[in-house]
C-alpha cells in the first residue's frame, strides 16, 4: 500500500470508527505487530509465507463466526470458546514443495532420539548429512506444524543461534507426512 502500511491503515479504520472485520496477512511476524494488530481488532492474523489452507481456515473460521453472529441474538460459551479460542492451527494438506517424505523420515527418527535436547540447523545437519540450507526447510516445516519450538540464544560476539526443541514426543501430528 502506498504510504503505510496494514498495520499503520487498521489504526486509521479504528480511528475514524469503523467497524469492519479484518484479517491481517503480513511478513511481520515480530510480536510487537501482532499484538498490535489484536489490540486494533484483527480477527486473524496470517504471516507470509502461508499455505493456502492456512488462508482458507481463516475465512472460514470468520465464516462461521459471521453466521453465528447473524443467526443468534445469544451466544453460550461454548460456542463462543468453539468460534474464539479453539482454533486448531491449519495444517498442509501435503507436504510443501522440496521437503521428501524420506528425509523428513530420517530428521524425525533423528529428533525423536534426542528427545527434548536442544539443537541448531547446523549440528541436525551434520548428522543427518544434508546441508545446513536443505535442513533448514526441514526444521522451518517441522516448526511451521507445531513439532519443533524456536529459541534463539545469543553468544557474546557473533551473531545469534536459532536451536530448536521438540514440543512433545507425544505430538502425533508428524505422521501424516511420515
Amino acid at each position: 500500500m502506498p504510504g503505510m502500511n496494514g498495520l499503520e491503515l487498521l489504526t486509521q479504520i479504528r480511528k475514524v470508527g469503523k467497524g469492519v472485520d479484518v484479517i491481517v496477512v503480513t511478513a511481520a511476524c515480530d510480536n510487537i505487530s501482532i499484538k498490535t494488530a489484536l489490540r486494533f481488532g484483527a480477527v486473524d492474523y496470517i504471516i507470509k509465507p502461508f499455505e493456502f489452507e492456512r488462508l482458507e481456515a481463516a475465512l472460514a473460521a470468520y465464516r462461521e463466526l459471521a453466521q453465528l453472529m447473524k443467526d443468534q441474538e445469544r451466544i453460550n460459551q461454548l460456542e463462543s470458546d468453539q468460534c474464539i479460542l479453539y482454533k486448531e492451527p491449519a495444517l498442509p494438506a501435503n507436504l510443501p514443495k522440496g521437503i521428501d517424505r524420506n528425509t523428513l523420515k530420517n530428521i524425525w527418527e533423528k529428533i525423536h532420539l534426542m528427545k527434548r535436547t536442544a539443537f541448531s540447523t547446523e549440528e541436525m545437519a551434520g548428522n543427518v548429512g544434508i546441508s545446513r540450507v536443505s535442513m533448514r526447510k526441514y526444521l522451518e516445516f517441522l516448526h511451521h506444524i507445531g513439532i519443533l519450538e524456536l529459541e534463539l540464544l545469543y553468544g557474546t560476539i557473533g551473531r545469534p543461534v536459532y536451536k530448536y526443541r521438540c514440543k512433545s514426543l507425544a505430538n502425533k501430528s508428524i505422521y501424516r507426512y511420515l
